[in-house]
């Protein structure tokens, strides 16, 4: 042991405690405390960076502090007074904490009270006094620093009473599967596996995909070590008679690969079928993990028009002789681009193999983009960012780091028939300025914003109204009755929060639910995420069902689009990009399932959701709220769940504007709307 001497120690090292005072002073002091030299205590010195000098000079005007230490009453310490401290931070026992003075030190919007303040300073919360939360939130009241609803006769809103206060939580059951009440706050955690989705269970304290037993797994799999594997054994006695167990496979008993003849191998002493090698696989496969699948090991393995990246075969070049017309191999991909600045138009040169446009003036250049000037130059190149907001365009915002984001920040960032609403242009209701608004919404007087509800009446059955949001949304009891990867919370269809709420194979887009893919590298086989839908389509299917048909975003030199469409700057699922889409400026402009937007743009028609380019339904086909329909056929779950006047019974139709719109044996059917939710006349069969 190693008697602590010299001004002061402080008992707390690199956030290890003292755990024991030999002998005992009047009490053992905690993490923090700074014990004076001739307290009597005792500290082990495996506590204690390097053991005490007692002649170590004390610091002064002729020994200064090292680095950023100060010097008070002899010792260099982190700080003599709050001013060495940090935003947020005070000087307390000569170390900055965070904690605050008055109120004037808590900067944060959401915790701007300085409350418990005594001689060591106090802490930031959101709260006092009530009335400081009547006039930050309404209808809540102050506890423990923290506004809060108390309960109405007992109940809540939301949530459940506890000592007269609305809280998240008093027991698990009170929380959303995959989340655990801990201290009145629903977090995620698991107890057991009932409170995780279909295909995860609880472990270590975590929902997790896996499987507690084969009937968890998919036909031709079993659980082991609670994953699913492919397998159909654990021991030979699970094998038909003669054969015996062999790496999760009954097969015939053996001793080495030949003894399983062609196109098997010897595992475990049993055999199955396999590989070792490629030359054991059939044209067009490899061998990997001992089995024969597609794929490729060098670029003559593929066909015309081919390559092989990482395995696979797919559309691509080596050099730009394996392109056609003007375009260029970049990046694997035959596509307009350029090699020097004789390739470009007049007024471009060419910057990493793309032509870009030269300015002198950011109003050269358009929307989300600046015209950069190198130093000694006359003329700059376009690159993307913003000044302000008015450069960004309709619907968007000039962020913090210079770059045009989604969303408007106020009305200027919107038409002037528009206002801004959570950080989206809606239309401008006013009726005594002549502002209406559009079939399908009603008009928030407050606000001057036209919505989609305001209660539940202007939603209709199966639907209610989301009054925070003044949306629309599904009613449900279960995750499956709510559309597009939606989750079944609190009786509405909601989005996800993260991947773990998912079932397996699909990823949690917070604007959207649980979608399949946000890139390309989710996707297999050499399919491509499609941007819009964020489902895994192969290449040749974009624009099939919307005209949305870019990759990575379109652009009219490099990236231009297929003839008939427009390179557009369009908000799609809560991002402004760039996509090929239709123009138009009536409905007749537009395809079968579109309808031309405010923005003369034809966009699908849903009442809740995107269409879907997977065909599965034919025209006519009786179908329900899970039934996908055909491909240029109206995917509406409000038809198929038999929502508004099309339940008799519900069928996969298309929208139309006259009985020509509609195939063979289909008339258009155009009764007055049960409400307005559901405007447009639907293809039906005639009598």
């Amino acid at each position: 042991m190693h008697r602590a001497r010299g001004i002061y120690i402080i008992v707390c090292i690199l956030g290890v405690g003292l755990t024991s005072c030999t002998p005992p002073p009047t009490a053992c002091p905690t993490c923090g405390d700074r014990i004076p030299a001739d307290a009597g205590g005792v500290v082990d010195s495996g506590l204690l960076p390097n053991p005490v000098d007692a002649g170590a000079p004390a610091c002064g005007p002729s020994n200064p502090c090292d680095g950023d230490l100060v010097c008070a009453e002899g010792d260099c310490v982190e700080c003599a007074d709050d001013r060495r401290c940090g935003t947020g931070q005070i000087c307390r026992q000569n170390s900055c904490v965070q904690g605050c003075r008055g109120d004037v030190d808590c900067t944060q919007e959401a915790l701007p009270v300085c409350v418990d303040v005594g001689p060591e300073g106090g802490t930031c919360g959101e709260c006092e006094t009530d009335n400081q939360c009547r006039s930050r939130r309404p209808g809540t009241v102050c506890r423990e620093a923290v506004c809060v609803v108390p309960c109405r006769n007992g109940a809540c809103d939301e949530g459940v009473c506890l000592d007269d206060v609305c809280v998240p939580c008093i027991a698990d059951g009170d929380c959303e599967r995959g989340l655990i009440c801990s201290e009145n706050v629903c977090e995620e955690g698991c107890r057991d596996d009932d409170r995780c989705i279909e295909g995860q269970v609880c472990l270590e304290g975590q929902c997790t995909p896996g499987c507690r037993g084969d009937n968890n797994c998919d036909a031709g799999e079993i659980c082991v070590e609670f994953g699913c594997v492919s397998g159909d054994c654990r021991i030979d006695d699970h094998c038909p008679e003669g054969q015996v167990c062999g790496s999760n496979r009954c097969g015939n008993p053996c001793g080495q690969d030949p003894d399983c003849g062609d196109g098997g191998i010897c595992e475990g002493g049993a055999c199955r079928i396999g590989c070792r090698a490629d030359d054991a696989c059939g044209v067009g496969q490899i061998c990997e993990q001992n089995e024969c699948l597609l794929g490729c090991r060098a670029h003559g393995d593929c066909g015309s028009g081919e390559i092989c990246i990482e395995l696979s075969c797919r559309r691509g070049c080596l050099n730009d002789d394996q392109c056609s017309g003007d375009e260029l191999c970049i990046d694997n991909d035959c596509r307009q681009g350029c090699r020097e600045n004789e390739n470009c138009r007049g007024g471009q040169i060419c910057v990493e193999e793309t032509c870009v446009r030269q300015c002198r003036f950011d109003d050269s250049c358009g929307d989300g983009s600046i015209c950069q000037i190198e130093p000694g130059q006359d003329l700059g190149i376009c690159q993307p960012g913003c000044p302000d907001d008015g450069t960004c365009g309709r619907n968007a915002h000039c962020s913090e780091e210079g770059q045009c984001a989604p969303g408007c920040r106020s009305d200027a960032g919107c038409d002037a028939r528009e206002v801004c609403l959570g950080e989206t242009c809606v239309p401008r209701c006013d009726e005594n300025n002549g502002f209406r608004c559009p079939r399908g919404s009603v008009c928030d007087r407050e606000g001057f914003a036209c919505v989609d509800c305001l209660e539940d009446d202007h939603c209709g059955e199966p639907l209610r109204c989301d009054v925070v949001r003044n949306q629309c949304v599904f009613s449900c009891e279960v995750d499956r009755d709510c559309p597009g990867g939606a989750l079944c919370r609190g009786g509405r269809c909601v989005s996800c929060n993260d991947g773990a709420q998912c079932p397996p194979g699909l990823r949690c887009d917070q604007n959207s639910g649980c979608v399949e893919c946000f890139e390309d590298a989710h996707c297999e086989g050499g399919a491509v995420c499609d941007p819009v839908r964020r489902t895994c389509v192969t290449e040749g299917r974009f624009g099939l069902c919307h005209p949305g048909a870019a990759l990575s975003g379109c652009n009219n030199t490099n990236r231009r689009c297929q003839e008939g469409l427009s390179c557009l700057r369009v908000s799609s699922w809560g991002t402004i990009q760039n996509l090929c889409m239709q123009r138009c400026e009536v409905q007749a402009d537009c395809p079968r399932g579109f309808i031309c937007s405010q923005d003369q743009i034809c966009t699908p028609f849903s009442s809740q959701q995107t269409l879907s380019c997977d065909s599965y339904v034919e025209l006519g086909t009786t179908c329900n709220n899970s039934t996908r329909c055909g491909l240029d056929w109206v995917a509406d779950d409000a038809i198929c769940s038999g929502y508004g006047r099309y339940s008799d019974p519900p069928r996969c139709s298309w929208f139309c504007g006259s009985d020509t719109d509609c195939p063979a044996g289909h008339g258009c059917e155009d009764p007055p709307p049960v409400n307005n939710n559901d405007p447009a006349p639907r293809c039906t069969p005639l009598p």
